[in-house]
């Protein structure tokens, strides 16, 4: 494979391309898995509707986008806003390149540690010995994290906590990480040993690009992009795409870059733009997240039914959902119909209320309703778990 093939394989405008030959195989029957039911689409935009007119009303600009940190906000047992509170303490930076590079820092090793977990494992956060809060998937891996970074687990300096480098990661053992992720033969955790190896591969990859990472640091990609910006601090979404898959996604199979780095991005445009106070120049912008709760959306509202698949992927039962690895071509055809869904079901929300799609952007859309109601459809069919139609086998590094 050529290097100009692999740059464009690697780029924005790649991913819905493909995905849009993809989708058009399985709207004309011709893909080997996955049949597309347009009549379905507008019941889809109407429960995603739905769910925005609920929760925010007419408030768009209300709206967070969907990023990592709103994870670390949680709302079970009393709000608790856990970067609000990180901020406000005496040891966070002062100057605002500085706070964006310490929440990149924290951000990229959560979105890393964000792999399934499994439908059991959860995470107790304790303050002088009270629970404070207690909860699993994608807000429990987040607060680990959080008390994981806080204690400097991820920094190789005792006297710097609030800092991830090369060194510290490099250093990190599946050991290690269950203790702090307080996983047990009572409370397991899906690719716990994926996990940490995809942390210390990360910690090789910033040594390798101290070209990018200057200090071995994820945040120091904010002193590689500063004199790239264009005027008034403008960041194009391309050069920082480009850059953070450079500068981190070594460790990731290509096939599974998509998925994870679209998450990356999204999180760390956040302390970018709110924190550095850059302005980021989105251009189409980028795609939405392929991932089990937004597919599992369509899945479970019936805008996409996968076909026969073999005995082998379900070994629960043909009763429970289908199991398969990651790498399997139903979960490609998957992935890749979820993107373009995901752009039509952001246009018919859009048009449903009324409202440009500027107005009302995709990032907004994933946050208030197709990934909440990838969720709470879930919840509603499958009570006991919570899980997903179909689940793809997570060694820890799956998204």
């Amino acid at each position: 494979m050529s290097s100009s093939t692999v740059a464009y394989l690697r780029s924005l405008a790649a991913v819905r391309e493909r995905s849009n030959e993809v989708f058009s195989l399985i709207v004309d029957g011709k893909a080997d898995h996955w049949d597309w039911h347009e009549d379905k689409l507008a019941t889809v935009v109407d429960f995603c509707a739905g769910l925005l007119s609920r929760d925010f009303g007419t408030d768009f600009d209300k709206i967070p986008p969907h990023c990592r940190r709103n994870h670390f906000t949680t709302t079970s047992n009393g709000t608790i806003d856990r970067i609000a509170a990180l901020k406000s303490e005496p040891r966070f930076p002062t100057s605002p390149i500085e706070q964006a590079r310490t929440l990149i820092d924290l951000y990229i090793v959560s979105v890393l540690l964000d792999a399934g977990a499994g439908n059991t494992w959860t995470y107790r956060e304790v303050t002088d010995g009270v629970e404070v809060w207690h909860g699993g998937r994608s807000e429990g891996l987040a607060v680990a994290s959080f008390h994981m970074f806080c204690e400097g687990a991820f920094s190789s300096d005792p006297d710097e906590p609030l800092r991830v480098d090369s060194t510290a990661l490099k250093g990190l053992t599946a050991a290690k990480l269950a203790q702090h992720m307080q996983v047990a033969d009572s409370n397991p955790m899906s690719g716990l040993d994926g996990r940490a190896n995809l942390l210390i591969q990360l910690g090789a990859a910033l040594d390798a690009r101290r070209d990018i990472v200057r200090d071995g640091r994820p945040g120091d990609i904010l002193f590689f992009l500063e004199p790239q910006l264009k005027s008034d601090n403008v960041l194009p979404l391309t050069l920082f795409w480009d850059t953070l898959y450079s500068a981190t996604c070594g460790p990731v199979p290509l096939l599974r870059v998509v998925a994870l780095l679209a998450w990356l991005c999204y999180s760390l445009l956040e302390p970018i733009e709110s924190s550095a106070g850059w302005r980021v120049d989105r251009g189409v912008g980028q795609t939405g997240l392929p991932e089990y709760r937004n597919g599992g959306l369509l899945v479970d509202h019936g805008l996409l039914s996968v076909r026969d698949l073999p005995d082998s992927a379900y070994p629960n039962s043909r009763d429970a959902p289908p199991v398969l690895a990651p790498s399997d071509p139903a979960v490609v055809e998957w992935r890749a119909a979820t993107v373009v869904a995901l752009d039509k079901i952001h246009e018919g929300i859009c048009a449903k209320l009324g409202v440009t799609m500027q107005q009302l952007q995709l990032a907004q859309v994933l946050e208030a309703s197709t990934w909440k109601g990838g969720r709470e459809i879930a919840n509603a069919k499958r009570p006991t778990t919570g899980g997903p139609p179909i689940e793809i086998i997570s060694d820890g590094t799956v998204f």
